[in-house]
């Protein structure tokens, strides 16, 4: 991840839209069960956490 960053940890570089749209599914289904979950994102698994973190938080509205 690093070359493909180059330490830029800014720009989503290799896109999981599967992964995330199952994590999304699972999360949304805790969610009406009532159960609480925590959500940890590295910048390595797709290039930008925090970018990571919003493309969660759309597939979860």
């Amino acid at each position: 991840m690093y070359e493909k960053t180059d330490n830029d940890w800014s720009d989503i570089v290799a896109p999981k839209d599967g992964e995330l749209q199952s994590l999304a599914t699972m999360l949304a289904d805790l969610s009406v069960r009532n159960i609480e979950t925590f959500h940890y994102v590295n910048n390595h698994f797709e290039g930008s956490a925090p970018r990571t973190i919003a493309r969660i938080n759309e597939l979860l509205k």
